[in-house]
């Protein structure tokens, strides 16, 4: 499986800054608020599906550059549906064929592990936390935890992205300053990056222009704690593998 439409052609000074680029520290995961699209179609007084269109061109580039540099996991902030290995978000609130068509997708996918790319759909922090906040509440009422063994690290791994590697950098095409809300939990502590071209305008060097920095969160646990811990968070993965099962043939 590609994440691309078509293979991205390197001049010579891309191949050699790309093969440059390789022996620093590479990011694991990578988020993307994909944005400009419309303002530039207005710019190049094109029609705005003109400039969507570009922008999933240009969208198929990055995540080309992002495989190319080594990064093994990439989440783009959208509301499109061409291209996903994971769905993020509240599926409950999309129609019930694409909630259906996303169950499908995953289950058929969920073992391809070399590249993951994630697309949040229906979908922004507050919710993601208080989801979060819920299935950790649920836990203590039935026994599966107890109250001690709540902290940032287990409200973290209930989040939506709780499957995912932490996040390494963000970064916002278009210039805006603001996150729409959009992993606002998640670690980024000196990694957002916002980017003053459109997504349409970008290029690779700027991906390649950008510093990688690595962020781990390691903890030391007790054994009983984290048998409690391993175990509750072993009951929320069959229990998210049997709602895509149910929802993927609901259909």
């Amino acid at each position: 499986m590609t994440w691309t439409r078509s293979e991205v052609q390197y001049g010579i000074i891309q191949k050699l800054c790309l093969h440059a680029i390789k022996y620093g520290p590479i990011p694991k995961h990578v988020a993307f608020i994909m944005d400009g699209n419309r303002r530039f179609a207005d710019s190049k007084m094109l029609k705005k599906s003109d400039g969507h269109l570009h922008g999933f061109t240009k969208l198929s580039e990055t995540l080309q550059w992002c495989r190319d540099i080594g990064i093994e996991e990439v989440s783009i902030f959208t509301f499109k549906d061409d291209i996903c290995i994971r769905v993020i978000g509240n599926l409950a609130l999309l129609p019930a064929k694409v909630q259906s068509l996303a169950a499908q997708l995953m289950l058929v996918t969920r073992n391809h592990s070399k590249s993951i790319l994630n697309i949040c759909m229906a979908y922004n922090s507050r919710n993601d936390i208080t989801n979060a906040m819920e299935i950790v509440r649920l836990g203590v009422k039935e026994g599966k935890i107890i109250p001690s063994d709540i902290t940032q690290e287990l409200l973290s791994k209930c989040l939506y992205t709780r499957l995912s590697k932490p996040l390494d950098l963000l970064i916002r095409t278009s210039g805006e300053l603001r996150l729409s809300d959009f992993l606002t939990w998640q670690p980024l502590i000196n990694s957002k990056r916002m980017m003053n071209n459109k997504l349409n305008n970008i290029h690779n060097d700027d991906s390649m222009n950008n510093n990688f920095i690595l962020n781990r969160i390691h903890s030391n646990e007790n054994e009983a704690y984290q048998q409690r811990i391993n175990s509750f968070l072993d009951y929320l993965d069959q229990t998210f593998w049997q709602n895509m099962t149910s929802l993927a043939t609901s259909f």
